[in-house]
């Protein structure tokens, strides 16, 4: 529902509320002043109807708030969803190319500790909101020069094979999620 129409709605019922107690309080005072008892079974059973109806009125407007509010929880969470998904996405895409360069110039042991480096500086960058906006070649730039790394020659072809899906699927196996998962010694294409 748009919130134009949501506005409009509220306004409504709150008129409608508004009307039915006015007409409610007349019920009352009429029932009060009604000369014969058949006059006030007939008042009381119109102020029965059109408190029924207040009553209705006030928890549809209850109702349309709780949606409004549960509507905009959801939206929330979306977006926060989305925002993980992307740092997620960002994050493997720089520790599928950063891998590759760890375990060409080391080996095994300092491979591991320059990993656990990596996934840490990795982790206290998705912190910020310039993770997910600065260009990814800085990103490994710096974590490289971080490291002690020389950056990947070809940071252009490396931007387009992340943005690409290309050269991230592991060997011997399907393409899977999120590649920056698996050691970088894995990847195809690496050397």
């Amino acid at each position: 529902m748009t919130t134009d129409m949501a506005e409009r709605h509220a306004r409504a019922l709150a008129e409608l509320t508004e009307l039915g107690l006015a007409a409610a309080r007349e019920l009352g005072a009429a029932i009060s002043e009604a000369a014969t008892p058949g006059e006030k079974a007939t008042l009381a059973a119109a102020l029965h109807r059109v408190s029924r109806s207040v009553r209705q009125s006030i928890a549809l407007e209850a109702r349309l708030v709780r949606d409004a509010a549960r509507h905009a929880q959801e939206a929330a969470a979306a977006a926060r969803e989305d925002v993980k998904r992307r740092v997620d996405r960002r994050k493997a895409q720089v520790t599928a190319i950063i891998e590759r360069a760890i375990w060409d110039e080391h080996e095994e042991d300092e491979a591991h500790r320059l990993e656990d480096l990596l996934y840490d500086r990795l982790d206290a960058e998705a912190a910020f909101d310039a993770f997910l906006t600065d260009p990814i070649e800085a990103q490994i730039a710096s974590i490289c020069e971080t490291l002690g790394l020389s950056p990947p020659s070809l940071l252009g072809d490396a931007r387009e094979a992340v943005e690409g899906g290309e050269g991230l699927v592991p060997r011997d196996s399907s393409p899977c999620e999120n590649p920056g998962m698996a050691p970088a010694r894995a990847w195809a294409g690496s050397g």
